[in-house]
């Protein structure tokens, strides 16, 4: 594996909303010098658990991106992270 996965909005809920995996979400924006040097921990974070097979590790660009959940209220700078267990997800 390369590292996390780049997603976009409409992926959101079909990739980071499955009940079926753990997923480890980083939103940044791609102009923070932050979220430049969190993408390297991100990506090895990723390849480290590659062999998981129940769990995601993905980026989506916060600026870019709509995101309709209310995890986002929870952002206040970047990049934010976040983790949505598996078992605390529920569909519809």
């Amino acid at each position: 594996s390369s590292g996390a996965m780049r997603i976009v909005g409409s992926q959101f809920d079909e990739l980071v909303l499955d009940k079926d995996h753990d997923v480890f979400v980083m939103f940044y924006a791609a102009w923070c010098g932050f979220s430049k040097l969190m993408q390297p921990r991100l990506d090895e974070l990723a390849r480290r658990f590659a062999h998981v097979s129940t769990l995601r590790v993905v980026r989506i660009d916060g600026t870019e991106n709509d995101v309709d959940h209310p995890v986002t209220s929870q952002l206040t700078g970047w990049p934010f992270l976040a983790f949505f267990p598996a078992d605390a997800k529920a569909k519809g």
